[in-house]
């Protein structure tokens, strides 16, 4: 399971998007945001490391600007 992390100047940090079943899925939806975004942006793509959702790491990273 996957989660994309937005990080931006000027929005600070946002992880609040859904839970990526796949690797790819995440990558597709950190290009979505980055394509979206006109300022700025770095998107993590950070997989979950335990079964409570908590706990992750960090396996790519995209950036715009």
């Amino acid at each position: 399971m996957f989660r994309v992390r937005l990080i931006s100047d000027y929005f600070g940090v946002d992880e609040g998007g859904p839970i990526h079943a796949t690797r790819e899925d995440a990558v597709r939806a950190a290009q979505l945001m980055l394509g979206i975004h006109p300022y700025p942006v770095r998107a993590e793509i950070r997989q979950f490391v335990d079964g409570r959702f908590r706990q992750t790491r960090l396996v790519g990273v995209l950036a715009r600007g």
